[in-house]
């Protein structure tokens, strides 16, 4: 049995669509804090499971008779609230006795991390002390999450791109592509019970404004600022631009048995669906 916690989340619910390409419905459940939310799966035939990663309890009955289970991250910010939470989950997958954990966390987990990063750290340290055979599936940036219908929209009405990266690349992929890679091991025999680096390629904002540019016939330009007028992402900027995002590996393209999304192609889309000012 393969459980996925925070299933009805945005990437949760890419790995149990991709899973259900792969598996039986009846050998994949999911664990969700409101089951009425997650009435999809229950009609598909995927077991639905009440758990609450506030309530070891909930979590102990929940994975009782999992064998691989998806560890997705909390999103709280805060790192003790967030690593109390996580050994809450951590705890009950040993009382359950689960076999195998995957955990997404996030690239360049295996030391120590700036701000509420550094939950990732801690959390792959827990699960080492654990002893629970443990996947660390480390994560990229979320593309959908930088590259948003916003950024566009405000990069197609302006004409420009606010850039605060000093020139350096950032490493994204997709959440679908990351979803799938999450499948692919979950599924499998392979790559269990060691750290996966789920890099896509890395990628310049002058590449971003070019492929915006192509994908809508617009002469997009580059406004080189300073992280603090960069907006809410000023603070991600100094991090771009101190070189600490540009890491590439093949163990994305590998597992997804093709190249994963680049930048054109993910802008191209995400162009179809945003209506141009």
């Amino acid at each position: 049995m393969i459980l996925i916690t925070a299933a009805t989340g945005q990437y949760g619910r890419l790995v149990v669509d991709a899973l259900l390409q792969k598996i039986a419905p009846k050998d994949l459940a999911v664990a969700v804090r409101h089951p009425e939310k997650a009435r999809e799966w229950r009609a598909r035939g995927v077991s639905v499971r009440q758990a609450d990663y506030d309530d070891l309890s909930s979590l102990h009955a929940a994975f009782e008779g999992v064998d691989d289970l998806l560890f997705v991250s909390s999103p709280e910010f805060d790192t003790p609230t967030r690593m109390a939470q996580h050994e809450r989950v951590i705890e009950g997958a040993k009382r359950a006795k689960v076999r195998h954990v995957a955990y997404t966390s996030f690239l360049g987990a295996q030391n120590e991390q700036p701000g509420g990063f550094n939950a990732h750290y801690l959390t792959e340290r827990a699960l080492e002390k654990s002893g629970l055979k443990t996947t660390f599936l480390r994560h990229p940036f979320y593309t959908d999450s930088l590259v948003s219908a916003a950024l566009l929209q405000d990069a197609m009405g302006s004409g420009s791109l606010k850039d605060a990266s000093g020139g350096k690349a950032v490493n994204t992929a997709s959440r679908a592509d990351l979803a799938a890679a999450a499948a692919a091991i979950l599924s499998g025999a392979g790559d269990k019970g060691k750290p996966v680096e789920l890099t896509g390629t890395p990628w310049t904002f002058a590449q971003l404004a070019a492929a915006i540019g192509r994908a809508t016939s617009r002469s997009i330009s580059i406004a080189k600022v300073a992280s603090s007028e960069a907006g809410p992402y000023g603070w991600l900027f100094d991090l771009i631009a101190a070189g600490l995002y540009e890491r590439e590996t093949l163990d994305l393209e590998r597992l997804l048995g093709r190249p994963p999304m680049s930048i054109n192609d993910f802008v191209a889309s995400l162009v179809r669906a945003v209506p141009v000012p």
